[in-house]
């Protein structure tokens, strides 16, 4: 007997068409770089002063940002495959720019465990810029 192995080992589409909660998470990406992706690009990477010192290290977020002038984008993951990530009580990040040090989001938030997200910074809508 001839064992058939599948090729969609965690692919978002199984080989039948069944949609995997994968997809619906890549969607969302997929979303956003198709309505930021030309302001994302030009940006400049931003890491953290304080990164975790390992894979297992719980105890650091997982955060980073891409800014442009005193707009950006900060991208936050309280998740990791095979551990659980703590709950952060008071989670805030404050980006150096510009103009001054931003506080993201403007009052801390609750972050549970396996949240993640992108948060913009200072982008104009319809050509108004929003204060710091």
């Amino acid at each position: 007997m001839c064992r058939v192995k599948s090729y969609d080992f965690q692919a978002p589409i199984g080989e039948f068409g069944q949609e995997r909660e994968s997809l619906r998470k890549l969607k969302l990406v997929h979303y956003f770089l198709n309505d930021f992706g030309d302001v994302l690009a030009p940006m400049t990477s931003r890491a953290p002063a304080q990164v975790p010192s390992e894979p297992g290290d719980l105890r650091i977020p997982r955060v980073s940002a891409r800014v442009a002038g005193d707009s950006g984008f900060v991208f936050f993951n309280n998740y990791v495959r095979g551990a659980s990530m703590p709950d952060r009580d008071g989670f805030q990040v404050e980006l150096k720019l510009p103009s001054g040090v931003a506080h993201i989001p403007a009052s801390p938030v609750h972050l549970p465990s396996g949240a993640y997200g992108i948060w913009p910074v200072n982008l104009p809508a319809a050509g108004i810029h929003p204060p710091l």
